[in-house]
């Protein structure tokens, strides 16, 4: 399928449901933005065969805490063309919702420069009603596997905004400090996994690497994210399952489904009856079960803002038309470096 009819097929697709379209992103979003995927052709399963942190392995071994040394990357990394047409969208209403499994708030970045929307750390409530009422998000945008601008006590759950925490840590391991003044410098060079977790060049020892425990209790910190192994947060997962539920149909973009928490969002909106689009570089999880698929090497980054384009022909609003045309000229690209061939 050619790009223009990929484009047109997105727009018909947008069209139809407009103001009922809930849109899940996935890793593939974030690689315009210099954050590799885990899977397809660039993604650091295939070319380093990198395997995430778990759970259990974060909880008990102190060393596997690095996941804390990924976040000055993310904290400077901008978003992309993609993120912003995909912000349009929701500005100009075709997107009732938004559900991104990554962890980097760029969606929320792309749709606005009011810093609260995504750096006040939220409460932690370890548990909660299965009935309790959903508190609303606004801008809709779903974190479904939690962010990493915050972090918070695994004991008494007090949260934490991530960029306080971060000169925290900085404090406590000067060496890890210099060593991201030489990345920023362009001296050295680090390897930045989707999740935060990080590789680092030679010299610096993740057994060394000090975390800081709660200012409140003196209990273990972790980021905000979901683990591999770690089920969703309750209150996070009624939400994805409300957004599609309340959805008349379900596009999907940059992801192949792998994680369950994903697909099982897919297998929902088929279950109530709604229609499927998915857009992604590489096979998918839910291949079998969309009603439409489209991929090829230049992936969403080439669509979404063409699409946007075509769509602002029938905006008649002259405010929204404005920051519309204005989102189309935002947004860097820093393409990910090419990595070793898969051994």
């Amino acid at each position: 399928m050619s790009l223009a009819d990929s484009v047109q097929l997105l727009v018909d697709f947008l069209r139809k449901g407009k103001g009922n379209t809930t849109l899940l992103t996935g890793a593939g979003i974030s690689v315009d933005s210099g954050i590799r995927a885990y899977r397809g052709p660039g993604g650091t399963y295939t070319i380093r065969k990198h395997r995430p942190i778990f759970y259990g392995e974060f909880i008990q071994d102190e060393a596997m805490r690095r996941r804390f040394l990924g976040y000055p990357p993310v904290r400077r990394a901008e978003s992309n063309p993609t993120h912003y047409a995909m912000a349009a969208l929701q500005k100009m209403g075709y997107l009732s919702s938004l559900i991104t499994q990554n962890v980097d708030g760029l969606h929320h970045r792309a749709y606005s420069d009011d810093l609260s929307l995504y750096l006040s750390p939220p409460s932690v409530k370890p548990t909660e009603a299965p009935d309790a009422p959903l508190p609303p998000l606004d801008p809709a945008i779903l974190e479904l596997h939690g962010t990493l601008r915050h972090a918070h006590c695994l004991s008494c759950h007090t949260p934490v905004g991530r960029d306080s925490f971060q000169d925290r840590l900085s404090e406590l391991n000067p060496a890890w400090h210099e060593f991201q003044k030489e990345v920023e410098l362009g001296k050295r060079e680090e390897k930045l996994n989707p999740d935060g977790d990080i590789e680092l060049g030679p010299g610096v020892r993740y057994e060394d690497f000090q975390v800081p425990a709660c200012d409140q209790c003196g209990g273990p910190m972790k980021p905000r994210v979901i683990f591999f192994g770690e089920s969703l947060e309750p209150l996070t997962r009624r939400h994805s399952e409300h957004f599609v539920s309340s959805a008349s149909q379900l596009l999907v973009a940059g992801s192949s489904l792998a994680t369950f928490s994903a697909y099982r969002l897919v297998r929902q909106m088929k279950e109530q009856g709604g229609p499927v689009g998915l857009i992604n570089v590489g096979e998918s999880r839910a291949d079998p079960i969309v009603d439409w698929r489209v991929g090829w090497e230049g992936g969403a980054g080439d669509i979404f803002p063409e699409a946007v384009r075509e769509l602002l022909k029938d905006e008649k609003r002259p405010d929204v038309k404005a920051e519309v045309e204005r989102m189309l000229k935002a947004g860097k690209v820093r393409k990910v470096p090419p990595g070793p061939a898969a051994s």
